[in-house]
């Protein structure tokens, strides 16, 4: 039994393994968009101001800024998938099956970027000459936190049930990561990273701003007042809304981060 955990870890078999997590994400994020109800939370926002056809629609401030971030890809996307800025349950399904293959590209670069570590840590294994059960136990555990990665509700939320624009932003972010540490393509990664940026800003740290504006920043990039919705939490489901919305929970949740 031993000899088949110490074999089962050596590099041959990351691939394979790799391809099994990947083919059952496929079946997983498919069960989830057809048997699970869509949530609408920000799509509907980003849709109408790249709509060409439908008439105008009155929105907020807030969510003009938030349609124009990514007002040109969208209309790109639109114009390949036929949507033209339709919300209809048929355009949504279509786009939660992309989701979904940004999903699975995303998953992908991921796991490249796991194995980028796991490769480092065996070739510093093969320089000591030591292939001990110990570190089979580290290969098998690294694999545990792919598969880990794959069992997150909140991560198949975002991708694939609420359509956030968090889920283009980090396939490029990962994307422009692996781009730097496995292909040496700084320059290619930087321009990926500032894609990245445009779809979302919390991906560009906020050093700039702490250095000229700390407290300002602090104060609205956090929003300790802010009391969220217990409707649209996924993590945190199970506990009473009261306790949810409480000040306390709050206070708790940040000590903890």
């Amino acid at each position: 039994m031993k000899n088949l955990y110490r074999t089962l870890s050596q590099p041959i078999y990351d691939l394979p393994y790799i391809f099994l997590l990947l083919l059952f994400e496929t079946a997983l994020s498919s069960l989830v968009v057809t048997h699970l109800p869509y949530t609408e939370i920000d799509w509907v926002a980003y849709m109408p101001p790249t709509c060409k056809k439908c008439r105008p629609i009155k929105t907020s401030l807030a969510s003009d800024a938030a349609a124009a971030v990514w007002r040109a890809s969208m209309e790109s996307g639109e114009d390949f998938l036929g949507l033209d800025g339709s919300t209809s349950p048929i355009a949504i399904r279509k786009i939660q099956w992309v989701f979904v293959v940004m999903y699975l590209v995303n998953s992908a670069v991921v796991m490249a970027l796991y194995q980028r570590v796991l490769s480092g840590m065996r070739q510093r294994q093969q320089q000591r000459d030591d292939q001990n059960l110990q570190f089979s136990a580290l290969v098998w555990a690294w694999c545990i936190a792919m598969d880990i990665t794959f069992l997150s509700k909140r991560i198949h939320s975002i991708f694939v049930l609420r359509l956030f624009n968090d889920a283009p932003a980090m396939l490029l972010l990962n994307l422009s990561m692996y781009l730097v540490a496995c292909c040496d393509a700084w320059a290619l990664g930087r321009v990926v990273f500032s894609l990245a940026g445009s779809i979302k800003m919390n991906i560009v740290l906020g050093w700039p701003f702490l250095s000229t504006y700390p407290v300002s920043y602090i104060k609205e990039a956090v929003e300790f007042d802010r009391v969220f919705f217990f409707k649209w939490t996924v993590n945190w489901k199970f506990l009473p809304e009261e306790l949810f919305v409480s000040t306390m929970w709050a206070l708790v949740l940040l000590s903890c981060h």
